[in-house]
């Protein structure tokens, strides 16, 4: 055999071994909420028996799925794009403000203690409150999280101002801080999430030390979504077709860890109020 025809039974043969499987990206889930920040170094472990629960249910194998929980959500979708996670569950205002970018579908609900359709409270010191709506009090300074996202908050006051010229924003970083700075005077007003305006009812009215001054409208729950950017279509599938079954059970445990009650499967119809708002709102 000369050296030319060597050459080329060593290049076939080499052209026809086929190749090792490159190893699959694991599968990922982040869950965003402020109110994590009462788990404190509790967080991840909680976050772990959440996602043991869902590969149970979803029929994945044992650890193959990772989670990460983000008590400050503007934070989740920078690790999201950055770890290219296929699912996550995340306030409204994280959803609304990357879904053409991420491709983000909702293929559930996950609804905790603040019901399906939480709002957004106004709370003052309590006494004498120098105005009833807030709306039309400019130079107002108003304290909540996560500022930096504008159009969220002309959503919340449906249209009605143009924040960065009616408020004096105050960013926090957790609604506790939004408290403490309307009640040492460095904010005229806390903007809270249902949740964290419930844990203070009983402080407002008389002989209180917070007044209620605002509502916004309701918004949907916390949704459920798959990251069309990194999500493979069979794990969506496995996905949705285990998400009522999550917090029954064996998991209800699990789920409160989360904060949640249970998870509705579907409903993106849901959303779609609130994305024709920031989308349209000057």
């Amino acid at each position: 055999m000369n050296r030319l025809s060597s050459l080329c039974i060593c290049a076939l043969a080499a052209f026809l071994v086929v190749p090792r499987a490159v190893e699959a990206a694991p599968r990922e889930l982040v869950i965003a909420n402020e109110a994590f920040v009462e788990a404190g170094t509790y967080l991840q472990a909680n976050v772990d028996a959440f996602v043991r629960r869902v590969e149970e249910v979803a029929g994945w194998p044992a650890n193959s799925l990772r989670g990460k929980g983000f008590a400050k959500p503007a934070d989740a979708l920078d690790y999201i794009r950055q770890h290219k996670v296929p699912f996550a569950i995340l306030p409204i205002h994280q959803f609304v403000q990357a879904r053409r970018e991420l491709k983000l579908q909702p293929i559930g609900r996950a609804v905790g203690l603040d019901g399906t359709e939480p709002t957004y409270w106004g709370v003052s010191r309590g006494g004498k409150v120098p105005f009833e709506h807030i709306e039309q009090y400019p130079g107002l300074r108003l304290a909540m999280t996560e500022i930096k996202d504008v159009q969220w908050i002309n959503i919340l006051f449906e249209g009605n101002v143009r924040p960065l010229q009616h408020f004096k924003l105050v960013e926090v970083d957790t609604p506790r801080q939004a408290l403490d700075a309307v009640l040492a005077n460095k904010a005229d007003v806390a903007l809270l999430y249902e949740t964290d305006f419930r844990a203070v009812k009983k402080r407002l009215g008389e002989g209180g030390d917070l007044a209620w001054v605002y509502a916004a409208g309701g918004m949907p729950p916390f949704p459920v979504l798959s990251v069309g950017k990194f999500a493979a279509r069979a794990d969506q599938k496995k996905l949705e077709g285990a998400l009522t079954k999550i917090c029954k059970g064996s998991g209800a445990d699990a789920c409160g860890r989360m904060a949640i009650l249970y998870i509705e499967a579907g409903k993106a119809e849901s959303y779609a109020p609130v994305i024709q708002k920031y989308d349209t709102y000057p």
